[in-house]
Protein backbone atom coordinates (compact mmCIF):
# COMPACT_ATOMS: atom_id res chain seq x y z
CA UNK A 1 0.00 0.00 0.00
CA UNK A 2 2.52 2.28 0.48
CA UNK A 3 4.47 1.73 -2.80
CA UNK A 4 0.99 2.56 -4.34
CA UNK A 5 0.34 5.20 -2.12
CA UNK A 6 4.10 7.22 -3.35
CA UNK A 7 3.62 6.19 -7.20
CA UNK A 8 0.13 7.97 -6.91
CA UNK A 9 1.83 10.82 -4.97
CA UNK A 10 4.19 10.79 -8.68
CA UNK A 11 1.56 11.18 -10.83
CA UNK A 12 -0.25 13.63 -8.83
CA UNK A 13 3.19 15.96 -8.73
CA UNK A 14 3.49 15.00 -12.41
CA UNK A 15 0.03 16.72 -13.26
CA UNK A 16 1.08 19.56 -11.20
CA UNK A 17 3.76 20.52 -12.84
CA UNK A 18 1.38 20.65 -16.07
CA UNK A 19 -0.32 23.82 -17.57
CA UNK A 20 -3.32 24.66 -16.52
CA UNK A 21 -5.31 23.22 -19.23
CA UNK A 22 -3.91 20.08 -18.78
CA UNK A 23 -4.68 20.16 -14.76
CA UNK A 24 -8.11 21.24 -15.35
CA UNK A 25 -9.05 18.60 -18.30
CA UNK A 26 -7.37 15.29 -17.51
CA UNK A 27 -8.38 12.56 -14.42
CA UNK A 28 -5.62 9.98 -13.05
CA UNK A 29 -6.67 6.63 -13.53
CA UNK A 30 -5.96 3.33 -11.61
CA UNK A 31 -5.40 0.00 -13.54
CA UNK A 32 -8.16 -2.62 -12.44
CA UNK A 33 -6.91 -5.61 -11.47
CA UNK A 34 -8.46 -7.50 -13.91
CA UNK A 35 -7.17 -5.99 -16.69
CA UNK A 36 -4.13 -4.19 -15.77
CA UNK A 37 -2.96 -2.96 -19.49
CA UNK A 38 -4.30 -0.63 -22.07
CA UNK A 39 -3.89 -1.46 -25.87
CA UNK A 40 -2.08 0.28 -28.38
CA UNK A 41 -2.64 -0.37 -32.35
CA UNK A 42 0.17 -0.32 -34.76
CA UNK A 43 1.59 -2.06 -37.93
CA UNK A 44 4.75 -2.25 -36.45
CA UNK A 45 5.47 -5.79 -34.78
CA UNK A 46 9.30 -4.59 -33.47
CA UNK A 47 8.53 -2.47 -30.69
CA UNK A 48 10.51 -3.24 -27.73
CA UNK A 49 9.47 0.06 -25.66
CA UNK A 50 7.30 2.39 -25.79
CA UNK A 51 8.77 5.87 -25.14
CA UNK A 52 5.79 8.65 -24.33
CA UNK A 53 6.25 12.02 -26.26
CA UNK A 54 4.88 13.80 -28.99
CA UNK A 55 3.62 11.89 -31.95
CA UNK A 56 4.49 12.60 -35.77
CA UNK A 57 0.89 12.45 -36.98
CA UNK A 58 -1.79 14.49 -34.60
CA UNK A 59 -4.61 16.70 -35.35
CA UNK A 60 -3.48 20.00 -35.87
CA UNK A 61 -5.30 22.43 -33.38
CA UNK A 62 -7.26 19.42 -32.05
CA UNK A 63 -5.24 18.22 -29.33
CA UNK A 64 -2.90 19.08 -27.07
CA UNK A 65 0.66 19.47 -27.84
CA UNK A 66 2.70 19.77 -24.09
CA UNK A 67 2.42 16.47 -22.39
CA UNK A 68 4.92 13.36 -23.99
CA UNK A 69 2.69 10.48 -23.58
CA UNK A 70 2.01 7.15 -25.10
CA UNK A 71 -1.19 7.26 -26.85
CA UNK A 72 -3.52 4.26 -25.51
CA UNK A 73 -6.87 2.68 -25.39
CA UNK A 74 -8.69 0.08 -23.06
CA UNK A 75 -10.40 -1.42 -25.86
CA UNK A 76 -10.15 -2.62 -29.44
CA UNK A 77 -12.45 -0.14 -30.38
CA UNK A 78 -10.98 2.61 -29.08
CA UNK A 79 -7.86 2.42 -30.92
CA UNK A 80 -9.46 2.30 -34.36
CA UNK A 81 -11.28 5.43 -33.21
CA UNK A 82 -8.00 7.21 -32.44
CA UNK A 83 -5.92 5.72 -35.37
CA UNK A 84 -7.99 5.38 -38.08
CA UNK A 85 -5.04 4.37 -40.33
CA UNK A 86 -6.06 0.89 -42.05
CA UNK A 87 -9.35 2.64 -43.48
CA UNK A 88 -6.85 4.82 -45.11
CA UNK A 89 -4.54 2.68 -46.22
CA UNK A 90 -7.13 -0.03 -47.92
CA UNK A 91 -8.65 3.10 -49.77
CA UNK A 92 -5.02 4.73 -50.58
CA UNK A 93 -2.11 2.13 -50.00
CA UNK A 94 0.37 3.01 -47.71
CA UNK A 95 3.54 5.29 -48.27
CA UNK A 96 6.93 4.05 -49.05
CA UNK A 97 8.04 4.26 -45.51
CA UNK A 98 5.25 2.10 -44.48
CA UNK A 99 5.20 0.03 -46.86
CA UNK A 100 8.39 -1.44 -45.98
CA UNK A 101 6.88 -2.64 -42.48
CA UNK A 102 3.12 -2.86 -43.69
CA UNK A 103 1.94 -6.89 -43.41
CA UNK A 104 -1.98 -5.87 -44.15
CA UNK A 105 -2.97 -5.11 -40.25
CA UNK A 106 -2.28 -3.67 -37.19
CA UNK A 107 -0.66 -5.51 -34.41
CA UNK A 108 -2.11 -4.82 -30.65
CA UNK A 109 0.11 -4.55 -27.71
CA UNK A 110 -0.79 -5.00 -24.23
CA UNK A 111 1.09 -2.24 -22.28
CA UNK A 112 0.80 -2.94 -18.72
CA UNK A 113 0.76 0.89 -16.75
CA UNK A 114 -0.30 1.64 -12.47
CA UNK A 115 -1.40 5.07 -12.86
CA UNK A 116 -2.21 6.75 -16.49
CA UNK A 117 -4.07 9.99 -17.03
CA UNK A 118 -7.53 10.20 -19.29
CA UNK A 119 -7.87 13.50 -21.39
CA UNK A 120 -11.04 15.07 -22.24
CA UNK A 121 -12.52 16.39 -25.29
CA UNK A 122 -10.86 19.69 -24.15
CA UNK A 123 -7.96 18.16 -25.09
CA UNK A 124 -8.14 15.89 -27.64
CA UNK A 125 -10.97 16.52 -29.84
CA UNK A 126 -11.76 12.94 -30.75
CA UNK A 127 -11.76 11.51 -26.60
CA UNK A 128 -15.89 10.87 -26.78
CA UNK A 129 -15.03 8.16 -29.58
CA UNK A 130 -11.72 7.05 -28.70
CA UNK A 131 -11.59 7.30 -24.80
CA UNK A 132 -7.78 7.69 -25.47
CA UNK A 133 -5.52 7.41 -22.23
CA UNK A 134 -2.00 8.84 -21.80
CA UNK A 135 0.78 6.80 -20.30
CA UNK A 136 3.09 9.35 -19.04
CA UNK A 137 6.46 9.78 -17.46
CA UNK A 138 5.69 10.42 -14.27
CA UNK A 139 8.83 8.49 -12.58
CA UNK A 140 11.97 6.91 -13.16
CA UNK A 141 9.95 3.41 -13.74
CA UNK A 142 7.83 4.83 -16.74
CA UNK A 143 10.55 7.32 -18.68
CA UNK A 144 9.55 3.73 -20.98
CA UNK A 145 6.59 1.00 -21.27
CA UNK A 146 7.08 -2.42 -21.98
CA UNK A 147 4.33 -4.32 -24.65
CA UNK A 148 3.33 -7.65 -25.92
CA UNK A 149 1.97 -7.97 -28.86
CA UNK A 150 -1.35 -9.67 -27.80
CA UNK A 151 -3.84 -9.23 -30.78
CA UNK A 152 -4.05 -8.54 -34.37
CA UNK A 153 -6.35 -7.40 -36.54
CA UNK A 154 -7.28 -6.52 -40.31
CA UNK A 155 -9.79 -4.28 -41.76
CA UNK A 156 -12.29 -7.08 -44.26
CA UNK A 157 -14.80 -4.50 -45.91
CA UNK A 158 -16.58 -0.78 -45.38
CA UNK A 159 -19.28 0.06 -46.21
CA UNK A 160 -20.75 3.56 -47.02
CA UNK A 161 -24.46 4.35 -47.86
CA UNK A 162 -25.61 7.88 -48.65
CA UNK A 163 -28.97 8.84 -46.44
CA UNK A 164 -29.71 12.70 -48.15
CA UNK A 165 -28.24 15.87 -46.51
CA UNK A 166 -29.23 17.50 -43.58
CA UNK A 167 -30.53 20.94 -43.01
CA UNK A 168 -26.73 22.08 -42.50
CA UNK A 169 -25.72 20.59 -45.94
CA UNK A 170 -24.31 18.08 -44.16
CA UNK A 171 -23.98 14.23 -46.04
CA UNK A 172 -26.22 11.91 -44.06
CA UNK A 173 -24.39 8.18 -44.36
CA UNK A 174 -24.73 4.90 -42.73
CA UNK A 175 -20.68 3.80 -42.30
CA UNK A 176 -19.85 0.30 -41.52
CA UNK A 177 -16.68 -1.26 -40.96
CA UNK A 178 -15.63 -4.55 -40.06
CA UNK A 179 -12.19 -6.33 -38.69
CA UNK A 180 -11.06 -9.89 -38.97
CA UNK A 181 -9.17 -9.92 -34.72
CA UNK A 182 -6.99 -13.36 -33.54
CA UNK A 183 -6.45 -12.75 -29.89
CA UNK A 184 -3.20 -14.88 -29.28
CA UNK A 185 -2.65 -14.30 -25.21
CA UNK A 186 -3.97 -11.65 -23.25
CA UNK A 187 -7.65 -11.36 -23.31
CA UNK A 188 -8.95 -7.65 -24.81
CA UNK A 189 -12.06 -5.28 -24.65
CA UNK A 190 -13.61 -4.66 -28.06
CA UNK A 191 -16.56 -2.37 -27.49
CA UNK A 192 -16.52 0.57 -24.86
CA UNK A 193 -19.30 -0.14 -22.34
CA UNK A 194 -19.76 -3.58 -21.67
CA UNK A 195 -16.49 -4.04 -20.38
CA UNK A 196 -16.31 -8.00 -21.45
CA UNK A 197 -13.54 -9.57 -22.23
CA UNK A 198 -12.04 -11.58 -25.29
CA UNK A 199 -10.33 -14.44 -24.48
CA UNK A 200 -7.55 -16.50 -26.80
CA UNK A 201 -9.27 -16.86 -30.20
CA UNK A 202 -11.00 -15.53 -33.87
CA UNK A 203 -13.24 -12.92 -34.43
CA UNK A 204 -15.43 -10.62 -36.78
CA UNK A 205 -15.97 -7.08 -35.23
CA UNK A 206 -18.39 -4.96 -37.03
CA UNK A 207 -18.69 -1.51 -36.14
CA UNK A 208 -21.64 1.09 -36.87
CA UNK A 209 -20.00 4.55 -37.18
CA UNK A 210 -22.90 6.20 -37.77
CA UNK A 211 -26.42 6.89 -35.62
CA UNK A 212 -29.55 6.21 -37.22
CA UNK A 213 -30.18 9.56 -38.40
CA UNK A 214 -26.92 9.41 -40.46
CA UNK A 215 -24.63 11.48 -38.21
CA UNK A 216 -21.40 10.43 -37.37
CA UNK A 217 -21.09 9.00 -33.62
CA UNK A 218 -19.29 11.32 -31.12
CA UNK A 219 -19.29 9.39 -27.98
CA UNK A 220 -18.75 5.82 -26.79
CA UNK A 221 -19.59 3.04 -28.89
CA UNK A 222 -21.67 0.48 -26.89
CA UNK A 223 -22.67 -3.39 -27.56
CA UNK A 224 -25.55 -2.02 -29.95
CA UNK A 225 -22.67 -0.67 -32.32
CA UNK A 226 -20.41 -3.24 -32.04
CA UNK A 227 -21.02 -6.31 -32.91
CA UNK A 228 -18.84 -9.08 -32.14
CA UNK A 229 -18.91 -13.08 -34.01
CA UNK A 230 -16.64 -15.74 -33.09
CA UNK A 231 -15.57 -17.75 -35.53
CA UNK A 232 -13.10 -20.65 -36.21
CA UNK A 233 -9.32 -20.69 -37.78
CA UNK A 234 -10.86 -21.54 -41.16
CA UNK A 235 -12.69 -19.15 -41.44
CA UNK A 236 -10.10 -16.78 -40.23
CA UNK A 237 -7.15 -18.11 -43.00
CA UNK A 238 -10.07 -17.98 -45.82
CA UNK A 239 -10.72 -14.56 -45.17
CA UNK A 240 -6.97 -13.91 -44.58
CA UNK A 241 -6.63 -15.33 -48.47
CA UNK A 242 -9.27 -13.41 -49.79
CA UNK A 243 -7.98 -9.79 -48.68
CA UNK A 244 -4.36 -10.46 -49.21
CA UNK A 245 -4.36 -10.28 -52.93
CA UNK A 246 -6.28 -6.61 -52.79
CA UNK A 247 -3.75 -4.58 -51.35
CA UNK A 248 -0.04 -3.20 -51.30
CA UNK A 249 1.71 -4.09 -54.48
CA UNK A 250 1.21 -7.89 -54.54
CA UNK A 251 3.64 -8.05 -51.84
CA UNK A 252 4.66 -11.51 -50.75
CA UNK A 253 5.17 -11.26 -47.11
CA UNK A 254 1.29 -9.81 -46.74
CA UNK A 255 -0.57 -11.20 -43.73
CA UNK A 256 2.88 -13.11 -43.06
CA UNK A 257 2.33 -13.76 -39.19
Amino acid sequence: METENKEYKQIEAFLEKQKPKVRANTTIIEAPEDYPYMLHGTIDDSIKVFTPRLAERYAKGLEDRTVDRVHVSETLVGCIMGMDELVGYLQYNTGHEEAEIFKGGWYIYAIPYKYALKPNANLVDDAGRSNEVWLIPYSKETKEYKGEITAKVFLESMSLANLGIDENKNTLRKYITTYIVEVMSKSIKIDQSSNKQYPKGYYKVEITRTTDSGHHVNHSFNEDLVRVIKIDRDEYNKKKKVMAPKMLYKNKTFFNW
